[in-house]
């Protein structure tokens, strides 16, 4: 059978991806992760407030963008925190395919 497109995928502690959880060894952990399009989100999300906008509320700004961006953007004294004596951050250096999807105000926009 062919994957869809967007299934999720098991992928075992050692790396190693399983085409299905029920195939997994029995004594392995694995985790399912689900695959997101954030810039669809995004676009949804943007039609749908358009569609439902009431002349009385602030205008909204939706974003998709990096987690390390979004680190970087609003929580860049946290980011610091976090820092090894080497200038290493797991909060920006880890996790690199990881999206948020962001809906504030315009003018909280930076």
């Amino acid at each position: 059978a062919e994957p869809a497109i967007g299934d999720p995928i098991i992928t075992d502690m050692k790396g190693i991806d399983h085409p299905c959880y029920l195939t997994t060894p029995p004594d392995e952990l694995c985790d399912i992760l689900y695959p997101t399009d954030f810039q669809r989100m995004a676009s949804f999300t943007k039609g749908i407030l358009r569609r439902d906008n009431d002349s009385r509320a602030l205008p909204l700004s939706v974003a998709a963008m990096k987690q390390h961006d979004f680190l970087l953007q609003y929580g860049l004294d946290e980011v610091n925190k976090t820092k090894s004596w080497t200038g290493y951050s797991p909060l920006i250096n880890d996790f690199g395919n990881c999206s948020v999807l962001t809906v504030s105000p315009h003018h909280l926009c930076k």
